[in-house]
């Protein structure tokens, strides 16, 4: 699993690479199988086009390597889990973690999570 941390520097409109090529292609050269990157709309934000290009390219042919699953992360609302997986697909992880300790019992919230999950994967 790849974490984008110090990867910033690389993703500027007039040097660099762009996100979904280091991060859909080159880490998947690397070796891996899971990369997380920062999703629309959470505090570190790329554009929904950045995130599609990024899910597509870790999902694509590449040679023998095999495709890695996306982790959209950074900020996301337990809440909208569902609305994710219809927008990036059921083959996609998603780290969160804020909007579940908000909640005033962690285990009831994470349980509500599993089962929307499980609800919207299925179909």
């Amino acid at each position: 699993m790849s974490h984008p941390s110090l990867a910033g520097a690389f993703f500027h409109a007039d040097h660099g690479i762009a996100p979904d090529v280091l991060l859909g292609d080159v880490f998947r050269l690397a070796g891996s199988d899971a990369v997380i990157y920062p999703n629309v709309g959470g505090r570190f934000t790329f554009s929904r086009a950045t995130c599609v290009a990024i899910n597509a390219r870790l999902r694509q042919p590449l040679g023998p390597v095999a495709p890695a699953f996306p982790v959209p992360a950074g900020g996301i609302d337990a809440a909208r889990v569902p609305h994710w997986i219809e927008r990036y697909g059921a083959d996609t992880i998603f780290l969160l973690g804020g909007s579940l300790y908000r909640q005033p019992d962690l285990a009831p919230a994470a349980e509500r999570l599993v089962a929307a999950v499980k609800r919207h994967s299925d179909g």
